[in-house]
């Protein structure tokens, strides 16, 4: 076994690395102890949890690599007149999304919403998720188009009550205060299904932040 009782956080480790020597820390995912010596059963990158005094191995994953049209789905962050910021959080593949390791950033430009409209940001609201598609083979920030009617907001948010809106027609209407909101509507917009399809990637990551007690 390769011996290294001085292994940093996030470093790269084999099977059978010593990751750490001693009593203060308890063994997570991705490992094991032998007398008071905690060792990689894995390939990947050592995580510590000094809180719960846990030490852990995140499994090593080959990253996704973003193409050109790709329908990706993300958050909007910030929004001016022409551009909305975007952070892209899944990949649709084989059928399903698919979450980044790490999420991109995005842009959705106001010539990519598939019709004219005087500003970008009466349409699109922080906050908003959004499926688009890459347009180009490019290095982040990717620039996204909504230009179909499968693409565009799938989820959103009451601008005022911060209820979610529900679709009614091509209009999305808050069911607490009334308001009628403008969006660019995806077909398939459905905040309950799309809430917690984000819902449950904040719970895996937090998972994995904490790490897990074998």
């Amino acid at each position: 076994m390769k011996q290294n009782k001085n292994i940093k956080n996030q470093e790269l480790v084999l099977p059978g690395t010593l990751i750490y020597e001693g009593n203060d820390l308890r063994t997570g995912k991705g490992t094991f102890k032998v007398g008071n010596k905690i060792y990689s059963s894995i390939v990947g990158v050592v995580k510590r949890n000094l809180k719960k005094k846990i030490i852990y191995v995140v499994p090593l994953k080959e990253p996704i690599v973003l193409k050109k049209d790709d329908i990706v789905l993300g958050e909007v962050i910030s929004v001016s007149n022409s551009i909305a910021q975007v952070r892209i959080y899944f990949v649709f593949k084989d059928r399903k999304f698919t979450p980044l390791i790490e999420p991109f950033s995005g842009l959705v430009h106001i010539s990519q919403l598939g019709r004219r409209v005087p500003v970008i940001s009466d349409f699109i609201k922080v906050g908003d998720r959004i499926l688009g598609k890459i347009t180009v083979d490019f290095y982040p920030p990717y620039s996204l188009s909504l230009d179909s009617r499968l693409l565009g907001v799938v989820s959103a948010k009451c601008s005022i009550c911060g209820a979610s809106l529900i679709k009614k027609n091509r209009r999305l209407i808050c069911p607490n205060c009334e308001r009628v909101e403008q969006r660019i509507i995806s077909e398939i917009y459905d905040t309950e299904k799309f809430d917690l399809l984000f819902d449950s990637l904040k719970v895996k990551r937090e998972a994995g932040a904490t790490g897990g007690e074998e």
